[in-house]
């Protein structure tokens, strides 16, 4: 009976793991996520509110930390000199005269004391949590959040403790404060604050030699040996990481060194970029803008190039977001690894890129060309900085000294990455848009025991267009054959390389060899070569396609119609194609 509970014991302990895996707090903050999505920078306050920036370059407004609800709007007046006590915030705004003016809010947004004192807020000089300092040149009053009353501005900032930061930094300005306390009858209020040690780590460091290692409380050795003195690079309970490099290898500097983050079992955790950290208890940055290490779920994530931290001080809630600064998307993570994007990005311009070729680039497509094939269209491809399809423009190179632009297609995407505009523009009048919603026919498709598709059919009016497929040992398709409105009009035949890629399409109609299509593969297996050959072994057609230094497609280059000398003379030479396979009736 005992194992069997402490079975059932071990079940709910892993039942309860995998329900807390699946969470995302992301969705289960989808409103605030779409709130703080409008701010362009987000920045702590305390644990009721936050101040932001509408835009990068305006002033800081005030929101609810909990719904992102805006309390007091952002203003470009408004300073970056914002306070919170209790329901009351206090908040600098600057004059047509430069000086900065302070006012004092509820938590509704309603001005309480209006914009027009020297300080508002207990910035130096210890006050009970009841009780604002409210300045005016030399004389202070306090304002009474219990009663919010503002008393007499009538008290003496003596010897300006209240604004003396350098009285502040040699710590000084406790013995100072005593005569503000005097005035308010507030002696013996303030104490220093009691020290806290941090509790004994798990893990010690040793050195020895030229090496460091960590060791535990037993004195085992628990980590690898670093050539580098190992740093306590952040420590406190229950979390302790560590700092360790040795000599990087593969840099030609003789002094250059992999830094890794290290836990308090001595496990490294991941590579780190440097030494100098937040030391933030909830995130540890291991890549300045790229990669992040959330110490409560253990979970590195990487951000895409591109974006910037723009709110971190939810952590404590588990999520953090991230603005692309060129699309401006936002961009939310949560500790367990889930990501949210919010907003559409920015629409490319419409304005053509694209009207002609270079001179370089038309020296390079006519070195294709043979004396029984010349240029007859180019189609370049042009990308965003993510990668996605730009534009396509097609250039009709026939019979023109210059490339003609025959069209250019522009195209749009939502938040998602999915298409949802196209412009064509032909050289003439303005773009206009494509058509993608045009009615297409519904298809049938049915497939066999091996979910393989074996044939479609499609209906426009009374005619039905059909094609059939069958395939090898190896899966792949072996043979179609179409037909239309009941007649078949054509098969095709398939040929592949090793790699399954096809390399020759033979097609035949009227039981006759009509055309052979094949295609040739660069070593990183991408489409370089299209050829159409007919019957007599002339081809009439070649695609050539160039990529970029990403990889992506950037030219497809034409070649075809020989002139009619040039194509009897060829194919009058050509040797004769054998004749068409015979089928079997199985």
């Amino acid at each position: 009976m005992f194992k069997r509970v402490i079975k059932i014991f071990i079940l709910l302990i892993f039942g309860i793991q995998s329900v807390q895996a699946q969470v995302n707090i992301l969705e289960n903050n989808r409103a605030l996520l779409n709130k703080l999505a409008q701010f362009a920078y987000v920045g702590k306050l305390d644990s009721n509110f936050i101040k932001y920036k509408a835009e990068s370059s305006s002033g800081y407004g005030i929101a609810s930390r909990k719904t992102g609800t805006v309390i007091f709007p952002s203003k470009n007046s408004n300073s970056y000199s914002m306070a919170s006590y209790g329901k009351y915030l206090a908040i600098g705004k600057r004059s047509n005269l430069g000086n900065e003016l302070f006012g004092l809010i509820d938590e509704k947004g309603k001005v309480i004391l209006d914009f027009k004192y020297d300080l508002i807020g207990n910035y130096l000089v210890p006050m009970p949590d009841s009780l604002v300092i409210v300045q005016m040149g030399n004389k202070f009053g306090v304002f009474n959040t219990k009663t919010a009353l503002l008393s007499q501005i009538i008290y003496d900032n003596t010897s300006n403790v209240l604004n003396d930061y350098d009285a502040s930094r040699n710590g000084t300005s406790i013995e100072a404060a005593k005569s503000i306390y005097n005035q308010l009858g507030l002696d013996g209020f303030y104490n220093l604050p009691v020290s806290v040690d941090y509790i004994e780590p798990n893990a010690k460091i040793i050195v020895n030699d030229n090496v460091a290692y960590l060791v535990n409380k037993k004195g085992d050795k628990i980590s690898k040996n670093y050539d580098y003195d190992l740093e306590s690079f952040y420590k406190t309970h229950p979390y302790e990481y560590y700092l360790g490099a040795v000599k990087d290898t593969g840099s030609k500097n003789s002094e250059a060194r992999k830094l890794f983050l290290i836990n308090g079992l001595g496990q490294e955790v991941a590579e780190i970029s440097s030494y100098q950290n937040s030391g933030d208890r909830y995130l540890i940055d291991l890549i300045p803008k790229s990669s992040y290490y959330f110490i409560n779920t253990k979970k590195i994530i990487t951000i895409p190039d591109g974006y910037e931290k723009f709110v971190e001080l939810y952590l404590s809630e588990g999520f953090i977001g991230f603005v692309n600064l060129k699309t401006k998307q936002k961009l939310f993570v949560d500790q367990y690894g889930n990501q949210i994007t919010i907003g559409e990005p920015l629409e490319p311009k419409a304005a053509i890129l694209t009207q002609r070729l270079t001179d370089s680039e038309i020296n390079e497509f006519e070195k294709l060309v043979t004396k029984q094939l010349y240029l007859g269209r180019v189609t370049k491809y042009q990308y965003t900085n993510t990668g996605k399809l730009f534009k396509e423009t097609g250039f009709n190179c026939e019979g023109s000294d210059q490339p003609i632009l025959g069209w250019e297609d522009t195209y749009y995407y939502d938040h998602n990455n999915k298409v949802k505009r196209i412009t064509r523009y032909h050289g003439v009048d303005k773009p206009f848009n494509l058509d993608m919603n045009e009615a297409a026919p519904s298809v049938k498709k049915i497939y066999n025991a091996k979910k393989q598709l074996v044939s479609t059919t499609s209906t426009v009016g009374e005619t039905k267009y059909e094609e059939r497929f069958t395939y090898d040992s190896s899966g792949n398709v072996k043979e179609t054959a179409k037909w239309y409105g009941g007649k078949l009009i054509s098969k095709s035949m398939f040929k592949y390389n090793a790699k399954r890629q096809v390399l020759a399409e033979e097609v035949f109609r009227d039981g006759k060899h009509d055309y052979t299509y094949t295609t040739s593969y660069d070593k990183q297996d991408r489409k370089i070569k299209y050829d159409m050959i007919d019957s007599r072994g002339i081809s009439t057609s070649i695609w050539f396609y160039r990529y970029n230094s990403k990889g992506k497609l950037q030219y497809k280059i034409d070649l075809y119609r020989m002139p009619e000398e040039k194509k009897m003379e060829v194919m009058e030479a050509a040797p004769p194609l054998p004749p068409a396979p015979k089928k079997s009736k199985n």
